[in-house]
């Protein structure tokens, strides 16, 4: 399977607004009649009102793609139709005149791309401050009615957790400085940013004959303190880039940052069998989040909990492309994974002296136990095997294992000291001597890697 991930800012809300004179010019019903001049910003001493029309429109920014593979279409790693809750239902708009809130304005519109409403505001400059899917209880005091704007407010912190899958997404923007001068025509916008990033799952089974359950996904490192409410716009990333600068974030301590748990318990159909199955996809929302030193691998990590039919159940894990070191408020990232129709098993040979016993191996799923009569020689063969019985030995990079399947050298725990295993190049097998009169049990742990997940499988060697 590849795992690959395409990452693109979700479609940003843009808060427009057209400030107009009670003379306006409809050129459909006067088509012959010239368009009149705009007319001079009118004297302070002729203090006049302006209408300002606001409108909540969605503009998507763009694509990109930053890892190739062939195991699925464009189609299907597009991005799905926006949801209710990714679109605006509703808002709330304060509009600042020299430090204190001189008006605000709400509407709540039914899961749309854009909306309007009517605001008559004297000439001036003005500051507006927007918010949506937030509930108007929850909007700060300081960007409420006749409140003085306090000079550090865009450095106020949004304390909420991460939303549901279904739970309208907040976002948040300003504009600021912008002059209502009473003349037609003057249309003013404000980026309206979600707070949040989309993570986005789509699976397909490639097994010949095998249902796959997907139980749940395991995510990390995700930050789960506090974020600032507004984004820094200096620092925005730019479409179809690789952002330099990592996202700001209050100062917090070494306890932010925690794996996400997302359930999904949903059956995955065969694509081989039937290649008109959709993949399944699953999605969640986290908070801004920075891999880089809150990560041993210093990579987003992903653990996929799936079952195979007649199998227990295990966890698959893989890194995230070192490209992806951050995640932004807005962002939309997809893991494409594909599951293999081959699991990976281990057996184990040895060669008992006259009289002694051959070595019992246990299957246990993941876990495999050996379990040895004597002291003496053994091998450990590694190989991969499909629902049909069939099997292809894999090996370690270093001896000509491919970039797709291969196993890496085997991690060994609890051995005595001179205990050692060597892979043998003829044979494909790793080579050891089990001690004499050892008690202990030795661990060794083995990782498959198969089209980017790893398997992990577990080797107990004990002695009678």
């Amino acid at each position: 399977m590849k795992l690959r991930h395409l990452i693109y800012p979700l479609a940003a809300a843009i808060l427009t607004g057209l400030a107009v004179t009670s003379c306006v010019y409809d050129e459909a019903a006067e088509p012959d009649t010239p368009a009149p001049v705009t007319p001079e910003q009118p004297a302070d001493s002729e203090p006049e009102t302006a209408t300002i029309t606001l409108s909540l429109t969605a503009a998507p920014m763009g694509t990109s793609s930053r890892a190739e593979g062939d195991q699925f279409t464009d189609g299907e790693k597009a991005e799905d139709a926006a949801q209710a809750n990714e679109l605006i239902n509703n808002w709330f708009v304060a509009f600042v005149r020299e430090g204190k809130v001189y008006a605000t304005a709400t509407g709540q519109p039914e899961a749309a791309w854009n909306d309007r409403v009517s605001l008559e505001l004297p000439r001036g400059t003005y500051s507006a401050i927007a918010f949506a899917n937030i509930p108007e209880a929850d909007i700060p005091q300081e960007f409420k009615a006749d409140a003085t704007l306090p000079a550090d407010w865009k450095e106020k912190i949004y304390t909420a957790a991460a939303p549901a899958s279904t739970a309208g997404i907040p976002m948040s923007g300003y504009l600021e400085n912008f002059q209502v001068r009473g003349t037609v025509n003057e249309i003013f916008a404000i980026e309206v940013v979600r707070m949040f990033s989309k993570v986005q799952f789509t699976f397909k089974n490639r097994c010949q004959t095998d249902a796959v359950k997907i139980n749940s996904i395991d995510f990390t490192p995700v930050y789960t303190g506090n974020i600032f409410m507004f984004r820094n716009n200096g620092d925005k990333p730019t479409p179809d880039s690789n952002p330099e600068n990592e996202p700001a974030l209050p100062a917090h301590g070494s306890d932010t940052y925690a794996t996400v748990n997302h359930l999904v318990n949903q059956d995955l159909t065969s694509s081989v069998v039937n290649s008109q199955v959709k993949p399944l996809r699953t999605h969640f929302y986290i908070k801004e989040s920075i891999a880089a030193g809150n990560h041993a691998t210093d990579h987003f990590h992903i653990g996929v909990n799936l079952q195979r039919e007649g199998r227990a159940a295990e966890t698959v894990t893989a890194l995230a492309d070192e490209k992806l070191e951050f995640f932004y408020r807005n962002d939309y990232v997809l893991f494409p994974i594909v599951i293999s129709d081959y699991t990976p098993e281990l057996e184990v040979f040895d060669y008992p002296p006259i009289g002694g016993y051959p070595v019992q191996v246990d299957n246990k799923g993941t876990e495999f136990y050996a379990t040895f009569s004597s002291s003496g020689a053994f091998d450990i063969l590694a190989h991969l095997r499909d629902s049909q019985g069939r099997t292809i030995v894999v090996k370690p990079q270093s001896q000509g294992g491919t970039s797709e399947n291969y196993v890496e050298e085997p991690v060994i725990v609890n051995a005595p000291e001179k205990f050692t295993l060597t892979f043998d190049p003829m044979e494909n097998k790793w080579r050891g001597d089990f001690p004499q009169g050892s008690t202990e049990t030795i661990t060794i742990t083995f990782k498959f890697h198969i089209e980017s997940l790893v398997y992990t499988r577990t080797l107990y060697l004990l002695s009678k």
